[in-house]
Formats: structure tokens, sequence, C-alpha cells
């Protein structure tokens, strides 16, 4: 919750009632001027005024500014408060998207990994985070390169996956970030390993 009072600095004993007011918060927590849409209110009959703030995707995570003040009005002048800050989190879920259920030959095919992180208040993939995809049969771990709109990939190559046992292998993924909780998720039986057949 944000709350502010207003106050007549000439005449503290007269009450800013019933005024129209407004909060703003910055949407970009690199730019300290990314002030977002106006947020609307009135002051009540002592002169406070506040809102309970509940960020939608317009406003990034991490720390933002916040300010309010008076809007216009017949009784006093537009005035804002001095800046203060808050910082907003999200939560997100990690998708395995490939393999799922693939079938390489040991020794010949490269294992391509790709998965997406999505945040889980709707607003679309998240980028920045240090993903992982781990072989949890091999305790083989896989560091994700980010391709953009929360999509991360990473190779194992043959020649690694021709060390392996045949058989099937679970892939997990798991997701750090700033202003996120760690989230990880299972695919079961995302890739199997199959004999490359002598044809000759």
């Amino acid at each position: 919750t944000f709350r502010l009072r207003a106050v007549d600095v000439d005449d503290p004993n007269q009450l800013i009632s019933y005024q129209p007011a407004a909060f703003w918060v910055t949407t970009n927590a690199s730019d300290p001027e990314s002030w977002g849409p106006t947020i609307s209110t009135s002051t009540d009959d002592y002169g406070n005024f506040s809102i309970n703030f509940d960020p939608d995707c317009t406003y990034g995570v991490g720390k933002q500014k916040w300010k309010g003040g008076l809007l216009t009005n017949d009784y006093w002048k537009e005035a804002n408060s001095s800046e203060f800050n808050v910082t907003i989190t999200s939560e997100y879920q990690p998708y395995v998207t490939k393999p799922v259920g693939e079938i390489l030959l040991r020794g010949v095919d490269d294992l391509i990994i790709r998965g997406n992180l999505t945040d889980l208040a709707g607003c679309g993939g998240v980028e920045g985070a240090t993903v992982q995809f781990i072989v949890p049969e091999k305790n083989y771990v896989c560091n994700a390169v980010e391709e953009g709109d929360g999509y991360y990939n990473c190779t194992i190559s043959s020649t690694v996956l021709g060390a392996w046992a045949y058989g099937w292998y679970n892939l997990s993924m798991n997701a750090t970030r700033n202003y996120y909780p760690y989230a990880e998720t299972l695919q079961v039986k995302a890739f199997y390993l199959a004999d490359d057949p002598d044809l000759s």
C-alpha cells in the first residue's frame, strides 16, 4: 500500500480534503524517469490518500521508484512528494520444450535441448536468467545460452552421449534470476539413446 498525506504548508490547520490526487511508479528499474501511467485517487477528510498497488505487466521487476501528489484542483497548486523505493518481484515456470520423448542414435546424434521460462503473472517470456539443463542419471550439467523471448538452449554432443548407456533419460531444467524465486521442472523420459544399426 502506498500512503501519503497532503499538507498545506502555509496553513497546516487547513485540511486538504476530498481533492484529486495520484501516484506514479517507474516501469523500468534502469531508467529513473520511466514514470508509468497516472493512478488516480483522492484525499480523505484528513488529506490522506493511498492505493493498494498491484503491478501488472506495465511494471518491470526490480527496484522501482514511486511518488504521489495532488492533481489540478480549484484550491491548491499541483505538488508531488519525494520519491520512494518499491521492489517488484514475480514468479516464473520453466518448461522443457525439446526433447520430449525423442529417440537419438548413441554416438551419432547431438542432443539439442531447448526450454522456455514463462512469467506466471502473464507477462510473457523471462529474459536474463541463468538456466541449467541437467541429465540426473549422469549428473551432467549443460549451461544454457539465451535465445531471447524467454527461450534458452544447450547442446550435448554425440561424443559425450556416446559414452552413456542405451535407454531412457530424464531431463531437468532450473532457473535463477534476480527478483524471481528459484524454479525447476523435470521432463520424464525426455530422450532415448538407441543403438546405431550396422547395415553393412
